[in-house]
């Protein structure tokens, strides 16, 4: 019998030790490399293609994930393609980011508006790589890196859109929506060196490292009173 005892004792130790390296594990992975501006956060490293929103409980899509198609094409991907459950995001949408990123509620109403941000922005500064590693695009016009993200005017969902309302980050000393008459049937990087993507998002509830270690502390409870009961 004491034989067993200190056999069920060795196990629970074990397994004590295992779900602790698991939680460690989780947790470092979990927040390697990770860059959080705002109720935004990434991978800075480009690991992951989500951008998790805390504050709207979203997901949205790493801009560089498909920067390199254009409109057909992503409309495509996004339609029955590998991505059908993101949606190519309108303007309400847009001011969503802008609001999880910088904490200002803004309006964007017209197809011809400019919404700047930057003059009432009085968080943190980030610079243009910072928020590159968060966004996931670089887009060089001229001397000028900026990360650009296009989204449908409310009012113009037509396919592909007569216009093109874009997010504009520079820097926290530069962000802005505004809009063009371009349009982005083709090549919506033509007056760049690089691809422009369009802002895509889901819904979702996104699971903090503290539930799964919660979790995993709630499995090794059970684990041990199954082996404290034999």
């Amino acid at each position: 019998m004491n034989v067993l005892i200190r056999k069920a004792k060795m196990n629970i130790k074990m397994l004590k030790l295992a779900l602790v390296g698991l939680i460690l594990s989780v947790s470092g992975f979990a927040n390697a490399g990770l860059i959080t501006i705002g109720s935004l956060s990434s991978n800075d490293d480009g690991s992951t293609q989500i951008i998790n929103d805390s504050l709207n409980e979203r997901e949205w899509l790493r801009w560089d994930v498909l920067a390199d198609l254009n409109y057909t094409q992503t409309l495509a991907a996004t339609t029955s393609g590998a991505y059908s459950d993101w949606t190519i995001a309108t303007e309400n949408d847009a001011i969503m980011f802008m609001t999880a990123l910088t904490g200002l509620t803004k309006t964007f109403a017209t197809p011809t508006s400019f919404t700047d941000y930057n003059t009432d922005y009085s968080g943190t500064s980030y610079s243009s790589e910072q928020l590159t590693s968060l966004v996931g695009d670089s887009y060089f016009r001229g001397n000028t890196q900026s990360n650009v993200a296009w989204f449908h005017h409310t009012d113009d969902l037509t396919n592909p859109p007569t216009s093109s309302p874009y997010i504009w980050l520079n820097s926290t000393n530069s962000m802005h929506l505004n809009s063009c008459s371009t349009s982005c049937d083709s090549d919506y990087a033509s007056n760049s060196s690089s691809s422009i993507p369009w802002l895509m998002y889901k819904t979702t509830e996104v699971p903090e490292p503290t539930t799964l270690a919660i979790f995993a502390l709630g499995i090794m409870g059970l684990a041990s009173r199954r082996f404290k009961n034999q």
